[in-house]
């Protein structure tokens, strides 16, 4: 594990899974209850998300900027667009997001 898997893995919101999220495009289908970790990507979607519940999604975006693909039922993340070496947590509750980020070195 690098220092940024590790850095990600310890953000895990109390009380909720651990989902390793794989490969550099994936889609996510998110449940309640579940923090996904992903590794660097080139691409994500989020697919089907609860209405009700949390959950949260981690990743980093690499030298290129991750594209994202979100459907319109997450409130809060319409203009959401992820920026070269940066990491970011989505926190999800009940349809609203909350999205925190920080820069890494490239």
């Amino acid at each position: 594990m690098n220092l940024l898997e590790s850095l990600i893995s310890n953000r895990m919101p109390t009380g909720s899974t651990a989902v390793s999220v794989s490969g550099a495009a994936p889609t996510v289908t998110p449940l309640a209850g579940r923090s996904y970790q992903c590794g660097t990507l080139s691409a994500l979607t989020l697919a089907d998300p609860p209405a009700t519940g949390a959950y949260t999604v981690i990743f980093p975006s690499g030298a290129t900027a991750t594209t994202t693909t979100i459907p319109a039922t997450i409130l809060g993340l319409e203009d959401f667009a992820a920026a070269a070496n940066t990491v970011y947590e989505i926190h999800v509750l009940d349809s609203r997001a909350a999205v925190g980020s920080w820069a890494v070195s490239a």
